[in-house]
């Protein structure tokens, strides 16, 4: 079931499909929207550099049936942060959510293509933002703050399936 606050993103697909919420799983949740802001920041940084035009841009017959974003294209910031969320999200769930890895998965690829379909990313665009997710969590997770988050979010795992 969705939420009934506006959130404009894409978390509580991950939500619906895991099973939590932020008061079932504080730490989870924090550690989810500590990897946004990671993601996205990073998928700025190379969005500035690259500054690559988007579909919409080149070809104005796509018309987006979206507010369209007013930066770069490349690497896609959705699927980065989709990415990065799912790969923290199968960090604390692996071996308490059954499919952890498929789900979370497939949901990102979904956030992805779904930019794509609306004409605002190429699927170029998807592939770097998953590629770049790679890195991303890797460095976020290896921050001893974050290492101590992803424990706590563990043990909240646990407990909501005993």
């Amino acid at each position: 079931m969705r939420s009934s606050r506006k959130s404009g993103g894409f978390e509580d697909y991950f939500q619906g499909a895991l099973g939590y919420t932020k008061a079932t799983h504080p730490c989870t949740n924090l550690l989810y929207h500590g990897a946004m802001r990671a993601a996205e920041f990073a998928s700025m940084h190379y969005k500035n550099k690259f500054q690559r035009p988007r579909p919409w841009q080149l070809w104005p017959e796509l018309m987006p049936p979206i507010p369209v974003p007013g930066h770069a294209s490349f690497p896609s910031g959705h699927s980065t942060q989709a990415h990065t969320g799912a790969i923290v999200l199968r960090t604390v769930a692996n071996g308490v959510v059954p499919s952890v890895n498929d789900i979370t998965q497939r949901l990102a690829q979904r956030i992805a293509r779904g930019r794509e379909v609306l004409g605002v990313h190429y699927s170029s665009d998807s592939d770097a933002g998953a590629h770049l997710a790679d890195d991303v969590a890797k460095a976020y997770m290896g921050c001893p703050t974050v290492t101590r988050l992803i424990a706590a979010a563990q043990q909240e795992w646990k407990a909501f399936t005993t």
